[in-house]
């Protein structure tokens, strides 16, 4: 693992693959913030390239997907090319949780757990405590979404 040095007002680093870092050390990077998140960049002829895709080799259609959420992790080990849909089952927790947990509500009736892929629903269910809600949502996520459903702190009990 080695560091990249970014240029700009926040002077952040890139982390990289040992072998990816002589090749990326020849550009000048930058960080830029998109949704919260920071990743390495470099322009070209008026355009943005960005340095997981590089490492990558991202075709087109594809995007990048950091396991972690860090957009300047950016070892073979945390980076995945996937589609977009991939991509939207391993985001965080909503910053409005009123839970604190990823797929789990408080309703009248207890603790709710769902998971929705796309637009739909697929997995619905009320339970009597926050633990069990907590455990439902994290097995169907793992079924639903594979390697792609978010393991983070709140979802390991």
């Amino acid at each position: 693992m080695k560091k990249i040095n970014l240029s700009g007002k926040h002077k952040l680093q890139a982390i990289v693959d040992n072998d990816d870092y002589e090749y990326l050390s020849f550009f000048d990077w930058y960080a830029i913030e998109t949704n919260g998140k920071f990743y390495a960049v470099r322009s070209e002829k008026r355009s943005i390239i960005f340095m997981h895709r590089v490492i990558m080799k991202t075709p087109e259609k594809l995007v990048v997907d950091h396991k972690d959420g860090n957009g300047l992790n950016n070892q073979k080990s945390n980076i995945r090319n996937c589609t977009i849909q991939q991509n939207c089952m391993n985001r965080s927790l909503r910053s409005d949780s009123k839970t604190g947990y990823k797929g789990v509500s408080k309703t009248k009736r207890g603790w709710k757990a769902r998971v929705f892929h796309g637009k739909k629903t697929i997995y619905n269910k009320t339970f009597n405590n926050i633990e069990d809600a907590i455990k439902a949502y994290k097995e169907a996520a793992k079924k639903a979404f594979g390697d792609f459903a978010k393991e983070d702190s709140a979802m390991n009990l």
